[in-house]
C-alpha cells in the first residue's frame, strides 16, 4: 500500500515537473514576441538554450543552397567568413538534399549520422571529399555536430526551413540536450521563425542575404549553370535582350563584381548558385 502510494506520490511529482517545464516553455515563447529587435529576439533564444547546455543555434531555408551563409542565429562571423571563402557551403551537399527531400522532412537529423556514412563508404566522388573538407574546419571550431530540426515556415513562399543547434566540444552535450528539449524544440523554432519573418521581416531578409529577387536569381542560374549567353537567356524566358543585360548589371553591383566571370565566381561563393562537386 505504502509502496503503491509512493509510485502515486512520484507520478504526481513528474507530471507536474512536466507540466512547470511546459508552462516555463510557453512563457519563454511568449517572450519572444515582445522582443523589441531581430538582435534582442537572437539573444532571448540564446539564452533559453544556455540553459540546456547549447552553445549557439541558426536557421536557414531549406530553398537555398548557401545553408551556412544564408542563416539567422548566432555563428561565429570568422566561421561565416571562413565557410564563404573555402566555398565550404557547397560542400554540405549530401546532408542538404537529406533535409530537403520532403520524404524526410519530419525526420530531424544529427549531422553525425550523416557524417559517419560517408566517412565509412567505400568510395569517394567529389562531393564525398569535400564534406569532409568541410567536417574537419566545423572541428577547428570545437563543432563536432549539429542537429537539425526540418519544419514548416509560416509563409507559404518560404516553405520549409530548419532550425539548428551545436554545443562546443562533447557532442554528447548536445545529444542530452535535444532529448530534454523534445517537442519543445518545435515550438521553439517555429516561434522564433514566425516572429522573425513577420515583426522584423526587413532586418530578417536582410540577414538571409535575399539580395537578388527569383527572377534575377533564376537568370544567374542560367548563364551559371548552363553555360549559355544573354540573348539564349532572354530567348528562354521569352524578354528582351536588354532587360537580362540590365538584370546582369544590377546582380553584378550587388554582388560588388564588374565582369561576367566574377559574376559566375562570386554567385558560387556566396552560395547562390551551387555546383555539384565543388
Amino acid at each position: 500500500m505504502r509502496s503503491l502510494g509512493c509510485e502515486n506520490g512520484l507520478q504526481r511529482v513528474s507530471t507536474d515537473a512536466a507540466a512547470g517545464t511546459k508552462l516555463d516553455v510557453m512563457g519563454r515563447v511568449a517572450e519572444l514576441g515582445r522582443c523589441k529587435s531581430l538582435r534582442d529576439l537572437i539573444s532571448l533564444t540564446q539564452k533559453f538554450l544556455n540553459g540546456f547546455g547549447i552553445s549557439g543555434f541558426f536557421l536557414f531555408e531549406l530553398g537555398c543552397p548557401a545553408n551556412f551563409l544564408s542563416t539567422v542565429g548566432n555563428l561565429p562571423s570568422e566561421l561565416v567568413e571562413g565557410i564563404k571563402a573555402n566555398s565550404f557551403h557547397n560542400s554540405d551537399l549530401v546532408l542538404r538534399h537529406l533535409l530537403a527531400d520532403p520524404r524526410q522532412l519530419r525526420k530531424p537529423i544529427f549531422r553525425s549520422v550523416v557524417d559517419d556514412h560517408i566517412f565509412s563508404a567505400g568510395y569517394e566522388p567529389p562531393a564525398f571529399a569535400r564534406h569532409k573538407e568541410f567536417v574537419g574546419y566545423l572541428h577547428s571550431f570545437k563543432i563536432f555536430d549539429v542537429f537539425y530540426h526540418p519544419f514548416d515556415t509560416c509563409e507559404e513562399k518560404a516553405g520549409s526551413a530548419a532550425f539548428c543547434l551545436w554545443s562546443s566540444g562533447n557532442p554528447e552535450v548536445l545529444h542530452q540536450a535535444v532529448e530534454m528539449l523534445g517537442d519543445d524544440l518545435a515550438l521553439l523554432a517555429t516561434s522564433f521563425d514566425r516572429v522573425a519573418r513577420t515583426k522584423f521581416a526587413s532586418v530578417y531578409n536582410r540577414s538571409i542575404r535575399l539580395i537578388v529577387s527569383d527572377i534575377k536569381l533564376e537568370m544567374l542560374r542560367y548563364i551559371a549553370l548552363k553555360d549559355i549567353s544573354a540573348s539564349t537567356v532572354a530567348t528562354l524566358r521569352g524578354v528582351h535582350e536588354v532587360t537580362v543585360n540590365k538584370q546582369i548589371a544590377e546582380v553584378k553591383r550587388l554582388l560588388g563584381v564588374s565582369t561576367l566571370p566574377g559574376l559566375i565566381v562570386e554567385a558560387i561563393r556566396s552560395g547562390l548558385v551551387t555546383i555539384d562537386g565543388i
